[in-house]
């Protein structure tokens, strides 16, 4: 099957996708030290991504953005719930490890 002319990956597509995949990271690297401050960065990106899910027409994506952001919730709640020492032990066991 060939696609039709315009139909592939655009450049501004690949660079947004790009973009959101390092809010994403940056996030989880901030969640290691600031658990509350990392989930919260991860979260504000999930929204773009049903927003790039629908306009590029990847709705698998959403399927994916709802598993993230439902983990995401969970280990917000935690971090929040525990202060202190504890808290690096609670985001461990919300993570199974």
């Amino acid at each position: 099957m060939e696609l039709s002319p315009g139909c592939g990956p655009t450049l501004e597509g690949m660079l947004l996708s790009l973009l959101l995949g390092v809010i994403g990271v940056t996030g989880q690297f901030v969640a290691v030290r600031r658990p509350r401050a990392g989930w919260a960065i991860c979260l504000a990106g999930q929204p773009l991504w049903v927003v790039f899910a629908v306009v590029h027409g990847q709705y698998g994506l959403l399927l994916l953005t709802a598993g993230y952001t439902a983990a995401q919730l969970r280990l917000l709640g935690k971090a929040r719930a525990v202060r202190g020492h504890d808290r690096r032990r609670a985001i461990l066991a919300a993570v199974g490890q």
